[in-house]
């Protein structure tokens, strides 16, 4: 898909609030499954949502690497029926408006965990081990 097809569809998921698969790979059936905070023309950021109804926090993904979306799957009103068993709401989001499409949600997404000194995991695309900390210094 298109960066520019995927940033519409997502923008719509977006706009009518609705729990997303977000698929990174075509090799395997394995997705993230978040409703969309922002997104630009550069990169996605969304509230992950796990299977049992828990969330997990922010995800951002470059948008060149969303290969497939879908909604409305049985799978993902499961992960919402459980939410709502657990009383677990769609927390509130970081922005009070939305970015300018050009911005990087990278960046925001940086200088927000930075400037709040909370515990991060990072998973660095093409590398095996994945980073848990906090971000010493806010240079990109």
């Amino acid at each position: 898909m298109s960066p520019k097809f995927m940033y519409e569809r997502l923008l719509k998921c977006q706009e009518a609030n609705k729990l997303v698969a977000i698929y990174a790979s075509r090799e395997d059936e394995y997705f993230e499954a978040g409703y969309i905070e922002a997104v630009t023309a550069s990169d996605v950021m969304f509230r992950s949502r796990r299977s049992d109804g828990y969330e997990e926090g922010h995800v951002v993904r470059p948008l060149e690497l969303v290969y497939r979306i879908e909604i409305d799957t049985a799978h993902l009103k499961t992960a919402e029926l459980l939410a709502k068993h657990l009383n677990q709401p769609i927390s509130s989001g970081l922005f009070e408006k939305a970015p300018n499409k050009k911005h990087s949600l990278f960046e925001i997404a940086a200088d927000y965990v930075y400037q709040s000194k909370e515990i991060i995991f990072i998973d660095i695309i093409g590398d095996e081990t994945p980073t848990i900390g906090m971000i010493a210094e806010n240079e990109y």
